[in-house]
Parts: C-alpha cells; structure tokens; sequence
C-alpha cells in the first residue's frame, strides 16, 4: 500500500499496488533509480524469487469505452481528428476499409459522438489527414486509397458535413499508404505529400488555395523503398520544409531536404538496423535542445527509435527501446500525455495472441525516458490506428484508436494519475527467496544499486543500476552453509567514503560486515554473535551514541530482545547492551528516529 502524505501529518487513502499472485513481497526499500527525480521502490518477492522495482513517475490511467461503429465488415483502418462544425469540440474521422467510406464522428465535447455520416471513398483508404484547402476557415479532408491509386479531397461545409470525393490519381500500381499535409512550396497554401508503397516514390500535389491541386509531381525512391508513412518538418532548422519517409524495405528512413520552392534535394537515408522493418515515423523535440529529433517504430525489430537531430540536418546514430519480444508495432506518436513539459512516445501494438496495447514511452527530458508502459485494449481487439486529443475538455490528453476487427473505435479517456507502472521483475535465482533489500551507491557512479538477503541460497546478492531503471546481473557473496541471512543494511562504517554492507543471519545467529570498496566489489570483513538461539530477524543504522560513528540496533526474536552494537571508526563494534522487550513479544522490526525532540535517538520495535 502507498499512502501520499498532505504535509500536515494526515494521508490519502492508500494506493494498493499488486506484486502478483503468490509473490509474498518480505522486504521494501526506496531511491530513485533513473534520476527523474521521482522516488521508486524495490521490493523483495520471497516466493517467486525476484526483486520487483517499480520505477515512480508521473503515470496515467484511461478509461477504455468502445464506440461501435455501424456497419458489417468496416474494418475500421485509420483514424483522424478536427474541429468539422467550429464547435470547439474535437470531431472524428474514421477509413473504413470494407466499405471504402469514412465516417465523421461530430463530439460533443464530453468524449461521446454523433452516430457518424458516411461518404464514399475508393478502394481501401488507407491513410487520412485534415486541412483547410481552399481558405474558409472550415476543414477539409485527403484521404489516400491504397488500392485505387488515388487520393479523395473532400471540401468540408460549416455544419460538419462534406461535399463528395474529388478523386486525383497516384499512378498506376503506386499503392498509396501515407498522406500529410503542409505548406511545401512556402505560397501560403496547403499541399499534398503521398507514400506511394508500390512505386516507391513520394508524390507531391501542389495546392491552389481553392480546393483544388496541380497533378501528381514524383519523388522516386530507390527500388524496393517500400515507403510506408510520410511526414513533413523542418529536419535541418533552415526555416523549410523537408519530407521524411519510413522505408521498410530497405530500413532506412529516407529524407528529402526542401528548397522551399516544391523541389528537394538528393534523397539521404539514416539506417533503422538491419531487418529492422520501419513502418510509422513521426517527428518532436525529445530532448528539449530546441531541435527536430526523428522517432520511428520498427515492427521486425520490436523496437522504438529515436535519431536525435543536430539542428542541421544531421542526426545521431539511433537509439533503440525494446517493445517486447511480442509486440506488433502498427505506428507510434509523440504528445505531452502527463503535462510535464516532455514529449512522450505512444505506441499502436498489435500483439501476440490477442493480447494488444497501447505502449507508452514517458519522457522526462534529455532524452531520457520511463519503461515500456502498456496500456491494455481488450482481449482480441486489434488497434490499427491512434489519434490523441482532449475530447473531453477536461485539459488532459484522451486517445482514440480504431479497431479493425471489432469495427469500432476504443475511446480511452484520462483519468488520474498513478505512482507507478507495471514492475520491472529482476531474478534473483532459482530457490533464492529474498528476504530483504537495501540501496545505496555501491560502485560511485551516481547511480543507485541494491543488495539483497536470498534466505534459500544463503548469500547476499548486488545489482548495479545503470541510472535508467534498469540493473546488471546479480553479483553474488556467500554468507555461509545454513545461514539463512534475513535482514540486510548499508552504511559507511569505517569512514573511507565507500558503502558497507551489515547482514543478519537467522540460522547461524550472528551479522556480518561486508566492506566495499567503491566499485561494486566487496569482502567479509568480520562477523558478531547475536548469541546462542537469538534468530536476528531486523536490522537499523544510525549513530545512537553520536561519536560521528554509526552503530547497529537488531532485533532478536527469539530472545525478545534489541542488540545494540556500537561502531568505532575501523568498521569495528562491540556490543553495548540489550533491551528486553518482555515475554513473547516476538519483534519482527525496529526504527530509530528522535520521537520526543530531545537531540536523542529513540527505538520504535514491532512486536509480532
């Protein structure tokens, strides 16, 4: 259970977080693990053998209502968003590819619709996008027709409603997948650029301002392209447009830089990895340098990537984030999901064995960004398609997606915020069962690792952060035959600035001292008795005596007793005394904190 505190001494009621089905969760400890400065937790899973870390960020949750579009067989394919009535409410518009028609969805400002209106297109739409063509101030459509090498324009009226398609060709067997819109040509007037999959060419349609365009004018890629999603910025920060283009056949992303008169330069490529498939790209500063970063989902790879640009033209090798062996990238999109001032990836996964999502990627600045979060669409619904808006006027970002074989669009509207994602579960080895955790900077990196007590296999084991929430292997030290090591602590005891390590062994009844050295390694450094059938069962550090040495205060539960070892500036101890705690009282935990203000530590003790 997680309780945020008000300040004032009180709580809100308690956020319960699962560790899963017979995890049996024995030991917590905290620290942020991937400098976002959000505070996360680690936590030792007895039964399952696994410490879980839940990396804390600012996560956020979605309702998940489904709209059933009309029709049998629409199979919904791509889905778009605009204000059609110039009601300040964000409408839909939706490709049903069976029917080869789209829908418009008119909102009502609340996430619900309008049953939706139906105007034919060609064959299978594919792609579509929103603009005004002919300068009323009222949105137009472009919708592209995959297997009718043609695109439609449709001129939108005030009402919300549309005139019928204006047909415009591609070329013959072009297979256009992917269309946008921009300013190309810098006349003031909007312009059409196509991903032509089949003739592996980028067409461009030069706009009039009236509604209408010039023919078709063809960009040729190289044989076997395959471009697959096209957009439109400014890649190299000269104040003109460029195309950029997602090749799945020879993954690459291809870019042509603008002239600002409609013409482009040669084609240049940036390599997406081998057999990497990309097949959605989209552009934002991820950085937050000021410069036009490129992130692309790669489907044969299950993979996010993102080319951080230099502002002229030239972007770092990619960076790639696993979207799980199982996933089944359909496109990926950047918004600010949680208000933070950092662009966020979203991710359109198909899954395996129906299990598809939403993947988020939370960005927290330079760069950096949370674990993969997903965020479930149902059993057997395939999303292919993702718009994100506030449809709900409530000033947080709503996501709508599409789902192709339940003709219906999946309506996830955001809700609140919660502490943290779905856990990171790290092995700690087969009948280990770990007991306890503790944190600390154990190789002087800056980045925060944690040690554990595995009761089964009778060792203490160390994971070393890498600052990103991610871990090394466990790096494992011995604590004796039968040991059975059950609390564990870390402080510096003998003053050279590195951590030490202080164990607890319940079976052989005594502590150790590990001392560390600064770079993740450590050694045995000496062990004290508890005394004959003591059973340590907690361990707390502090300097009790204020001689600027820490000390050590255990719980015996066996004797019902607290030991207090007192520190010396070798890493020494000896004993001080013990503390009855009367007849069964079995104590299980123990704090040290200053309960009274009087300068002096005080013992707090669990007595089970």
């Amino acid at each position: 259970d997680v309780f945020l505190g008000y300040s004032n001494g009180t709580f809100d009621e308690p956020s319960i977080i699962s560790t899963g089905s017979e995890t049996l969760p024995k030991s917590i400890a905290s620290g942020d693990f991937n400098h976002d400065n959000w505070t996360d937790i680690v936590v030792a899973n007895s039964g399952v053998d696994n410490i879980g870390a839940y990396l804390g960020f600012d996560y956020r949750t979605f309702t998940n209502d489904t709209i059933i579009i009309p029709g049998k067989s629409a199979v919904p394919i791509c889905i778009a968003a605009g204000d059609f009535n110039n009601d300040h409410n964000w409408d839909l518009v939706v490709c049903n590819g069976q029917l080869q028609s789209i829908g418009v969805y008119l909102g009502y400002g609340n996430g619900t619709f309008t049953v939706p209106t139906s105007y034919p297109t060609g064959n299978t739409p594919k792609s579509i996008s929103v603009g005004d063509f002919n300068g009323d101030k009222i949105n137009d459509l472009v919708v592209a027709n995959r297997d009718e090498n043609t695109i439609s324009i449709f001129i939108g009226y005030a009402n919300g409603s549309f005139q019928s398609q204006v047909p415009y060709s591609t070329g013959s067997s072009s297979s256009p997948t992917s269309v946008t819109i921009s300013d190309i040509n810098n006349d003031s007037k909007l312009d059409i650029v196509v991903a032509n999959r089949d003739s592996n060419s980028i067409g461009l349609f030069v706009g009039y301002g009236n509604g209408s365009f010039r023919n078709q004018i063809l960009n040729l890629l190289p044989n076997g392209s395959t471009p697959r999603w096209v957009i439109v910025d400014d890649l190299n920060d000269d104040d003109i447009l460029d195309i950029a283009m997602a090749n799945y056949g020879l993954n690459n992303i291809g870019i042509f830089f603008g002239y600002g008169n409609g013409s482009f330069r040669d084609l240049i490529t940036l390599s997406t990895g081998n057999i990497s498939g990309p097949v959605s790209i989209v552009t934002g500063d991820m950085n937050n340098d000021k410069w036009i970063d490129i992130i692309v989902a790669n489907v044969n790879s299950k993979t996010v990537g993102l080319f951080l640009g230099n502002g002229n033209g030239t972007f770092l090798p990619q960076i790639t984030y696993s979207t799980g062996s199982q996933s089944d990238l359909m496109s990926v999109s950047v918004a600010d999901i949680n208000n933070d001032t950092s662009l966020d990836i979203i991710l359109v996964d198909l899954g395996s064995s129906g299990n598809s999502n939403v993947g988020v990627f939370y960005g927290y600045g330079g760069g950096k960004f949370t674990l993969h979060t997903t965020y479930e669409t149902g059993l057997n619904f395939d999303p292919y398609s993702i718009v994100i808006r506030d449809f709900d006027n409530d000033n947080r970002l709503d996501m709508a997606l599409v789902y192709s074989n339940k003709d219906s669009i999946g309506m996830m509207l955001q809700r609140r915020s919660k502490p943290f994602a779905t856990p990171l579960l790290i092995p700690t080895g087969k009948d280990s069962r770990p007991m306890s955790v503790a944190v600390g900077y154990f190789n002087n990196d800056n980045h925060l690792d944690f040690t554990i007590a595995n009761s089964g296999t009778n060792n203490i084991g160390i994971f070393l952060g890498d600052g990103n929430g991610g871990f090394s292997g466990q790096i494992t030290y011995s604590t004796g035959n039968n040991s059975t090591p059950i609390c564990i602590a870390v402080g510096h005891f003998n003053n050279d600035t590195y951590l030490d390590i202080v164990v607890a062994n319940e079976q052989t009844n005594n502590i150790m001292i590990f001392q560390g050295y600064g770079n993740g390694i450590i050694t045995l450094l000496t062990i004290y008795s508890t005394g004959i059938n003591s059973v340590p069962s907690s361990i707390s550090i502090k300097d009790i005596n204020k001689d600027n040495y820490l000390d050590i205060v255990i719980t015996d539960y066996n004797s019902n007793e607290i030991l207090v070892f007192i520190g010396s500036n070798k890493g020494n101890f000896s004993k001080l005394n013990s503390y009855s705690l009367g007849y069964n009282a079995g104590p299980k935990s123990v704090a040290i904190a200053d309960i009274n203000n009087d300068s002096l530590y005080d013992l707090i003790v669990a007595n089970y």
